[in-house]
Protein backbone atom coordinates (compact mmCIF):
# COMPACT_ATOMS: atom_id res chain seq x y z
CA UNK A 1 0.00 0.00 0.00
CA UNK A 2 1.04 3.63 -0.46
CA UNK A 3 2.91 5.68 2.14
CA UNK A 4 1.08 8.87 1.12
CA UNK A 5 0.23 11.01 4.14
CA UNK A 6 -2.45 13.62 4.62
CA UNK A 7 0.20 16.37 4.71
CA UNK A 8 1.81 15.01 1.55
CA UNK A 9 -1.55 14.98 -0.22
CA UNK A 10 -2.00 18.67 0.65
CA UNK A 11 1.16 19.40 -1.36
CA UNK A 12 0.63 17.10 -4.33
CA UNK A 13 -3.12 17.60 -4.80
CA UNK A 14 -4.15 20.67 -2.82
CA UNK A 15 -7.72 20.97 -4.17
CA UNK A 16 -8.50 17.28 -3.64
CA UNK A 17 -7.04 17.50 -0.13
CA UNK A 18 -9.17 20.54 0.74
CA UNK A 19 -12.40 18.91 -0.49
CA UNK A 20 -11.80 15.68 1.42
CA UNK A 21 -10.66 17.39 4.60
CA UNK A 22 -13.71 19.68 4.60
CA UNK A 23 -16.00 16.73 3.94
CA UNK A 24 -14.62 14.86 6.94
CA UNK A 25 -14.58 17.86 9.29
CA UNK A 26 -18.15 18.82 8.34
CA UNK A 27 -19.39 15.22 8.28
CA UNK A 28 -20.64 15.64 4.72
CA UNK A 29 -19.05 12.71 2.93
CA UNK A 30 -20.40 11.43 -0.36
CA UNK A 31 -21.10 7.72 -0.61
CA UNK A 32 -19.52 7.57 -4.07
CA UNK A 33 -16.45 9.42 -5.34
CA UNK A 34 -14.82 9.39 -8.73
CA UNK A 35 -11.08 10.12 -8.69
CA UNK A 36 -10.11 11.07 -12.24
CA UNK A 37 -6.86 12.31 -13.74
CA UNK A 38 -3.68 11.33 -15.52
CA UNK A 39 -1.53 8.41 -14.46
CA UNK A 40 0.89 9.23 -11.67
CA UNK A 41 -1.30 11.87 -10.00
CA UNK A 42 -1.76 9.80 -6.80
CA UNK A 43 -5.38 8.74 -7.31
CA UNK A 44 -4.92 5.21 -5.99
CA UNK A 45 -2.79 6.36 -3.05
CA UNK A 46 -5.45 8.92 -2.15
CA UNK A 47 -8.12 6.21 -2.25
CA UNK A 48 -6.00 4.18 0.19
CA UNK A 49 -5.63 7.20 2.46
CA UNK A 50 -9.37 7.93 2.27
CA UNK A 51 -10.14 4.34 3.29
CA UNK A 52 -7.65 4.53 6.16
CA UNK A 53 -9.31 7.70 7.47
CA UNK A 54 -12.79 6.14 7.30
CA UNK A 55 -11.58 3.09 9.23
CA UNK A 56 -9.32 4.88 11.73
CA UNK A 57 -10.26 4.26 15.37
CA UNK A 58 -8.51 7.37 16.71
CA UNK A 59 -8.46 10.11 14.05
CA UNK A 60 -6.29 13.10 14.81
CA UNK A 61 -7.24 16.75 14.67
CA UNK A 62 -8.31 18.02 11.24
CA UNK A 63 -9.80 14.58 10.57
CA UNK A 64 -6.51 12.85 9.76
CA UNK A 65 -5.92 9.12 10.33
CA UNK A 66 -3.66 8.29 13.27
CA UNK A 67 -1.74 5.67 11.30
CA UNK A 68 -1.11 3.65 14.45
CA UNK A 69 -4.36 1.92 15.42
CA UNK A 70 -5.08 -1.66 14.29
CA UNK A 71 -7.55 -0.43 11.65
CA UNK A 72 -5.04 1.99 10.10
CA UNK A 73 -2.35 -0.69 10.03
CA UNK A 74 -4.66 -3.29 8.52
CA UNK A 75 -5.88 -0.82 5.88
CA UNK A 76 -2.31 0.18 5.01
CA UNK A 77 -1.36 -3.49 4.64
CA UNK A 78 -4.52 -4.24 2.58
CA UNK A 79 -5.82 -6.82 5.05
CA UNK A 80 -8.75 -4.95 6.57
CA UNK A 81 -11.96 -7.03 6.25
CA UNK A 82 -14.03 -3.92 5.45
CA UNK A 83 -11.85 -2.72 2.56
CA UNK A 84 -12.50 -4.25 -0.87
CA UNK A 85 -10.75 -3.73 -4.20
CA UNK A 86 -12.13 -4.41 -7.68
CA UNK A 87 -9.87 -4.50 -10.72
CA UNK A 88 -10.69 -5.46 -14.31
CA UNK A 89 -10.99 -9.17 -14.96
CA UNK A 90 -9.28 -9.17 -18.33
CA UNK A 91 -10.52 -6.25 -20.41
CA UNK A 92 -13.60 -5.40 -18.33
CA UNK A 93 -15.06 -5.25 -14.85
CA UNK A 94 -17.79 -7.86 -14.95
CA UNK A 95 -21.25 -8.08 -13.41
CA UNK A 96 -20.28 -11.04 -11.21
CA UNK A 97 -17.47 -9.00 -9.65
CA UNK A 98 -19.91 -6.26 -8.66
CA UNK A 99 -22.52 -8.75 -7.41
CA UNK A 100 -19.94 -10.40 -5.18
CA UNK A 101 -18.96 -7.10 -3.53
CA UNK A 102 -22.57 -5.96 -3.12
CA UNK A 103 -23.40 -9.30 -1.53
CA UNK A 104 -20.65 -8.66 1.01
CA UNK A 105 -22.05 -5.20 1.67
CA UNK A 106 -25.50 -6.66 2.32
CA UNK A 107 -24.18 -8.90 5.10
CA UNK A 108 -23.53 -7.85 8.68
CA UNK A 109 -19.95 -6.59 8.84
CA UNK A 110 -17.42 -8.50 10.91
CA UNK A 111 -16.32 -5.15 12.32
CA UNK A 112 -18.82 -2.39 13.04
CA UNK A 113 -17.05 0.13 10.84
CA UNK A 114 -17.67 1.63 7.41
CA UNK A 115 -17.14 -0.56 4.37
CA UNK A 116 -15.24 0.80 1.40
CA UNK A 117 -14.96 -0.52 -2.14
CA UNK A 118 -12.28 0.92 -4.44
CA UNK A 119 -12.81 0.26 -8.15
CA UNK A 120 -9.64 0.62 -10.23
CA UNK A 121 -10.03 1.48 -13.94
CA UNK A 122 -13.71 2.14 -13.37
CA UNK A 123 -14.19 3.08 -17.02
CA UNK A 124 -13.86 -0.62 -17.79
CA UNK A 125 -17.17 -1.50 -16.19
CA UNK A 126 -19.41 -3.06 -18.81
CA UNK A 127 -23.08 -2.15 -19.04
CA UNK A 128 -24.20 -5.04 -16.83
CA UNK A 129 -21.72 -4.34 -14.04
CA UNK A 130 -22.52 -0.61 -14.18
CA UNK A 131 -26.26 -1.28 -13.92
CA UNK A 132 -25.66 -3.63 -10.97
CA UNK A 133 -23.73 -0.91 -9.19
CA UNK A 134 -26.32 1.76 -10.03
CA UNK A 135 -29.02 -0.16 -8.19
CA UNK A 136 -26.92 0.00 -5.05
CA UNK A 137 -25.89 3.64 -5.53
CA UNK A 138 -29.52 4.73 -5.78
CA UNK A 139 -30.14 3.55 -2.21
CA UNK A 140 -26.76 3.39 -0.46
CA UNK A 141 -26.51 2.09 3.08
CA UNK A 142 -25.22 4.50 5.70
CA UNK A 143 -21.85 2.81 6.18
CA UNK A 144 -20.98 1.97 2.55
CA UNK A 145 -18.58 4.02 0.40
CA UNK A 146 -17.31 3.63 -3.14
CA UNK A 147 -14.23 5.21 -4.71
CA UNK A 148 -13.98 4.85 -8.49
CA UNK A 149 -10.60 5.52 -10.11
CA UNK A 150 -10.09 6.31 -13.80
CA UNK A 151 -7.68 7.88 -16.25
CA UNK A 152 -10.39 7.98 -18.92
CA UNK A 153 -13.30 9.92 -17.49
CA UNK A 154 -14.79 10.43 -20.97
CA UNK A 155 -15.27 6.67 -21.22
CA UNK A 156 -17.31 6.49 -18.01
CA UNK A 157 -20.98 5.58 -18.26
CA UNK A 158 -22.91 8.83 -17.78
CA UNK A 159 -25.38 7.46 -15.26
CA UNK A 160 -22.48 6.43 -13.03
CA UNK A 161 -20.87 9.86 -13.38
CA UNK A 162 -24.09 11.57 -12.34
CA UNK A 163 -24.17 9.67 -9.05
CA UNK A 164 -20.61 10.34 -7.95
CA UNK A 165 -18.74 13.33 -6.59
CA UNK A 166 -15.96 13.85 -9.12
CA UNK A 167 -12.54 14.92 -7.82
CA UNK A 168 -10.09 16.06 -10.48
CA UNK A 169 -6.43 15.13 -9.95
CA UNK A 170 -4.18 17.61 -11.70
CA UNK A 171 -0.76 16.83 -13.19
CA UNK A 172 1.89 17.38 -10.51
CA UNK A 173 3.65 20.73 -11.00
CA UNK A 174 7.25 20.51 -12.21
CA UNK A 175 8.70 22.28 -9.18
CA UNK A 176 6.84 19.93 -6.84
CA UNK A 177 7.95 16.88 -8.82
CA UNK A 178 11.56 18.13 -8.70
CA UNK A 179 11.28 18.48 -4.93
CA UNK A 180 9.74 15.00 -4.59
CA UNK A 181 12.57 13.45 -6.60
CA UNK A 182 15.15 15.20 -4.42
CA UNK A 183 13.41 13.82 -1.34
CA UNK A 184 13.98 10.23 -2.48
CA UNK A 185 17.66 10.81 -3.27
CA UNK A 186 17.62 11.29 -7.05
CA UNK A 187 20.66 13.13 -8.44
CA UNK A 188 20.26 16.88 -8.94
CA UNK A 189 20.57 16.79 -12.74
CA UNK A 190 17.85 14.14 -13.03
CA UNK A 191 15.67 16.10 -10.58
CA UNK A 192 15.90 19.10 -12.90
CA UNK A 193 15.60 17.37 -16.27
CA UNK A 194 13.13 14.48 -15.86
CA UNK A 195 10.18 16.74 -14.91
CA UNK A 196 10.67 18.36 -18.32
CA UNK A 197 9.77 15.01 -19.90
CA UNK A 198 6.92 13.85 -17.65
CA UNK A 199 4.79 15.15 -14.77
CA UNK A 200 3.69 11.60 -13.98
CA UNK A 201 5.21 10.92 -10.55
CA UNK A 202 5.42 7.15 -10.99
CA UNK A 203 7.01 7.44 -14.44
CA UNK A 204 9.45 10.08 -13.20
CA UNK A 205 10.66 7.81 -10.40
CA UNK A 206 10.95 4.88 -12.81
CA UNK A 207 13.00 6.93 -15.29
CA UNK A 208 15.22 8.36 -12.56
CA UNK A 209 16.13 4.86 -11.40
CA UNK A 210 16.57 3.25 -14.83
CA UNK A 211 20.25 2.97 -15.91
CA UNK A 212 19.34 3.37 -19.60
CA UNK A 213 17.65 6.75 -19.09
CA UNK A 214 20.35 7.93 -16.69
CA UNK A 215 22.90 7.10 -19.39
CA UNK A 216 20.99 9.10 -22.00
CA UNK A 217 20.78 12.15 -19.72
CA UNK A 218 24.53 11.99 -19.15
CA UNK A 219 25.23 11.54 -22.85
CA UNK A 220 23.10 14.53 -23.87
CA UNK A 221 25.13 16.61 -21.44
CA UNK A 222 28.38 15.12 -22.76
CA UNK A 223 27.51 16.19 -26.32
CA UNK A 224 27.23 19.79 -25.23
CA UNK A 225 30.47 19.60 -23.23
CA UNK A 226 32.36 18.08 -26.18
CA UNK A 227 30.84 20.62 -28.55
CA UNK A 228 32.31 23.41 -26.44
CA UNK A 229 35.72 21.73 -26.37
CA UNK A 230 35.73 21.28 -30.19
CA UNK A 231 38.21 18.39 -29.93
CA UNK A 232 36.29 15.46 -31.43
CA UNK A 233 33.52 14.58 -33.82
CA UNK A 234 30.12 14.40 -32.18
CA UNK A 235 29.00 11.96 -34.87
CA UNK A 236 31.81 9.53 -34.04
CA UNK A 237 31.18 10.02 -30.34
CA UNK A 238 27.50 9.16 -30.83
CA UNK A 239 28.05 5.81 -32.56
CA UNK A 240 28.48 3.93 -29.28
CA UNK A 241 25.14 5.25 -27.97
CA UNK A 242 23.09 5.06 -31.15
CA UNK A 243 21.68 1.58 -30.58
CA UNK A 244 20.64 2.45 -27.04
CA UNK A 245 18.94 5.70 -28.03
CA UNK A 246 17.11 4.12 -30.99
CA UNK A 247 16.01 1.02 -29.08
CA UNK A 248 12.41 2.33 -29.09
CA UNK A 249 10.34 5.38 -29.97
CA UNK A 250 10.16 6.20 -26.28
CA UNK A 251 13.93 6.20 -25.77
CA UNK A 252 14.51 8.31 -28.88
CA UNK A 253 11.80 10.74 -27.78
CA UNK A 254 13.33 10.97 -24.30
CA UNK A 255 16.79 11.69 -25.71
CA UNK A 256 15.47 14.40 -28.04
CA UNK A 257 13.66 15.96 -25.08
CA UNK A 258 16.89 16.09 -23.07
CA UNK A 259 18.62 17.83 -25.98
CA UNK A 260 15.68 20.22 -26.27
CA UNK A 261 15.98 21.20 -22.62
CA UNK A 262 19.66 21.99 -23.02
CA UNK A 263 19.10 23.84 -26.29
CA UNK A 264 16.31 25.91 -24.73
CA UNK A 265 18.72 26.77 -21.92
CA UNK A 266 21.22 28.05 -24.49
CA UNK A 267 18.41 30.06 -26.10
CA UNK A 268 17.32 31.61 -22.82
CA UNK A 269 20.90 32.50 -21.90
CA UNK A 270 21.37 34.09 -25.31
CA UNK A 271 18.25 36.17 -24.65
CA UNK A 272 19.62 37.16 -21.20
CA UNK A 273 16.93 35.20 -19.36
CA UNK A 274 18.98 33.10 -16.89
CA UNK A 275 15.97 32.65 -14.59
CA UNK A 276 14.43 30.39 -17.26
CA UNK A 277 17.42 28.04 -17.46
CA UNK A 278 16.50 24.52 -16.30
CA UNK A 279 19.89 22.79 -16.01
CA UNK A 280 21.43 25.24 -13.56
CA UNK A 281 24.21 22.77 -12.77
CA UNK A 282 25.83 23.55 -16.14
CA UNK A 283 25.20 27.27 -16.17
CA UNK A 284 28.82 28.05 -17.23
CA UNK A 285 28.63 25.57 -20.12
CA UNK A 286 25.31 27.05 -21.25
CA UNK A 287 26.72 30.57 -20.99
CA UNK A 288 29.76 29.76 -23.14
CA UNK A 289 27.68 28.05 -25.82
CA UNK A 290 25.26 30.99 -25.91
CA UNK A 291 28.15 33.39 -26.45
CA UNK A 292 29.58 31.30 -29.28
CA UNK A 293 26.36 30.60 -31.16
CA UNK A 294 24.32 33.00 -33.23
CA UNK A 295 20.70 33.40 -32.22
CA UNK A 296 19.55 32.24 -35.65
CA UNK A 297 21.52 28.98 -35.29
CA UNK A 298 20.21 28.40 -31.77
CA UNK A 299 16.65 28.85 -33.02
CA UNK A 300 17.28 26.67 -36.06
CA UNK A 301 18.51 23.79 -33.88
CA UNK A 302 15.50 24.16 -31.60
CA UNK A 303 13.15 24.01 -34.56
CA UNK A 304 14.86 20.90 -35.98
CA UNK A 305 14.57 19.12 -32.63
CA UNK A 306 10.92 20.02 -32.25
CA UNK A 307 10.11 18.86 -35.78
CA UNK A 308 11.93 15.56 -35.27
CA UNK A 309 10.10 14.97 -31.98
CA UNK A 310 6.75 15.50 -33.72
CA UNK A 311 7.73 13.18 -36.61
CA UNK A 312 8.43 10.23 -34.31
CA UNK A 313 4.75 9.29 -34.39
CA UNK A 314 5.17 8.50 -38.09
CA UNK A 315 7.27 5.90 -39.84
CA UNK A 316 10.65 7.53 -40.41
CA UNK A 317 14.22 6.34 -40.92
CA UNK A 318 15.30 6.87 -37.32
CA UNK A 319 18.94 5.99 -37.96
CA UNK A 320 19.22 8.68 -40.63
CA UNK A 321 17.25 11.14 -38.51
CA UNK A 322 19.59 10.54 -35.57
CA UNK A 323 22.72 11.09 -37.68
CA UNK A 324 21.28 14.28 -39.16
CA UNK A 325 20.42 15.56 -35.69
CA UNK A 326 23.95 14.99 -34.41
CA UNK A 327 25.50 16.57 -37.50
CA UNK A 328 23.34 19.67 -37.05
CA UNK A 329 24.34 19.79 -33.40
CA UNK A 330 27.98 19.57 -34.34
CA UNK A 331 27.71 22.38 -36.87
CA UNK A 332 25.60 24.59 -34.64
CA UNK A 333 27.29 24.07 -31.29
CA UNK A 334 30.91 23.68 -32.29
CA UNK A 335 31.00 26.43 -34.86
CA UNK A 336 27.95 28.49 -33.97
CA UNK A 337 26.98 29.10 -37.58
Amino acid sequence: MSELTWNHLSILQKEVFTILENSFSQNRLSHAYLFEGYRGTKKKATAELFAMRLLCLHPKIESRPCGMCPSCKNASEDVHPNLFWIRPDGETIKKDQMKKILAEFSKTALLHQPRICVIVDAHKMNTESANTMLKFMEEPTADAYFVLITEQVDAMIKTILSRTQVLHFKPIARQILTKELRAIGVSERLCLLIPEYTNDFDSAVELANHPMYIEMVDFANTLYIKALAKKESLLLLSKSKKELILSSNETFDFFITMLLVLQKDVYHMKKHLPSLVVDTIDIELITQLAKRSSQSMIEELLQQMLELKSRLRYHINQSLAFDNLIMHLERGLQYGI
